[in-house]
């Protein structure tokens, strides 16, 4: 049974997406299977928290490093606008907003 979409900036998630989306509770998980938008959603809210919140530093967590590559990576570059991205620094694993936010990208991994 194929679910209706909902539109949320700019990006086409589905319910579920939406969902997690929307949470507004303080610690919030996303728990699904490979390839059912986990990375998707909480690329959307990451950049929800750090747009709104000026100054304000969020992270974005993959289980490995490979996973954060090939998977996490690739989802960010497609769904947060270059424009909202004053400067990345690879070697540190950080992203800088135009408004003065900062995301760290770890995985969950290597604890260090």
């Amino acid at each position: 049974m194929v679910k209706e979409a909902v539109k949320v900036h700019e990006v086409v998630m589905f319910p579920e997406q939406a969902t997690f989306f929307r949470d507004k509770t303080l610690q919030v998980a996303a728990v699904a299977a490979v390839g059912s938008g986990k990375s998707r959603a909480g690329a959307m809210k990451a950049l929800e928290y750090v747009t709104q919140y000026p100054g304000g530093w969020g992270s974005v967590t993959a289980p490995s490093y490979k996973i954060m590559n090939d998977a996490t990576w690739p989802v960010i570059k497609e769904v947060w606008p270059e424009e909202l991205t004053r400067a990345f620094h690879p070697s540190a694993m950080t992203l800088d907003l135009p408004n003065g936010s900062h995301v760290l990208f770890r995985t969950t991994d290597d604890q260090e």
